[in-house]
């Protein structure tokens, strides 16, 4: 089968939409039952999770969770790029930056920013300027293959970070994606700079790249 990236993002759109407040709330808790055991979590030490937004899995718990559990929780914010900072793709202005959470309550008192309105943070320790950086990075997306690829919002955002932190450390962090079941996609149209992920988990299936 043949598509475009474009017409991926629009079918798995209408698939989600279609879902009910229950449903993802039900997927959600399925999903992070599965993230909180997945031996990857249990290992490391610093991880960084995306802030959700309405209408998709809810990470927030997971969040919580994994503070409770003594992790190093970094949140991303989309920040513009700084005077001499390095421009991957052609006229690309801004970039994600992971900052450090102290606590939940940080987390829950960040207020919504920027186009999509998700809760960034604007302080906290900026990820490549610790020591070691990520160990862990749990990702979003629009769709999601077996074989671990994604597609998301046709930004770059993420696979623009994950090649700034192996530049920095020398180090690629584990990379989990994690969605919902309707964002299972059987191809995505891949491009040169895509970045495949180590595992996928949508709900209760769990994908491996390494199989």
């Amino acid at each position: 089968m043949s598509f475009d990236k474009k017409a991926v993002r629009t079918s798995v759109s209408h698939a989600v939409k279609s879902l009910s407040q229950g449903s993802i709330e039900s997927q959600s808790a399925n999903t992070t039952s599965l993230v909180l055991k997945h031996p990857r979590v249990h290992s490391a030490k610093t991880i960084g999770v995306f802030m959700s937004m309405d209408g998709e899995i809810q990470t927030l718990p997971l969040i919580q969770q994994l503070i409770t559990m003594g992790k190093t929780v970094y949140l991303p914010r989309c920040s513009q790029l700084e005077p001499g900072e390095f421009q991957r793709w052609p006229k690309q202005k801004s970039l994600l930056r992971f900052h450090k959470m102290d606590s939940f309550q940080d987390v829950i008192s960040l207020k919504p920013q920027g186009k999509f309105q998700i809760r960034e943070p604007t302080s906290g320790e900026d990820a490549m300027e610790s020591e070691e950086g990520i160990d862990m990075l749990i990702m979003p997306g629009v769709g999601f293959s077996e074989d671990c690829y994604r597609t998301g919002y046709g930004g770059g955002f993420y696979d623009d970070y994950i090649k700034r932190h192996v530049e920095k450390f020398n180090k690629r962090p584990y990379l989990l994606g994690i969605g919902l079941e309707q964002q299972f996609i059987q191809e995505i149209p891949l491009e040169p700079h895509d970045e495949q992920l180590n595992n996928v988990i949508l709900n209760d299936r769990i994908y491996n790249a390494d199989k």
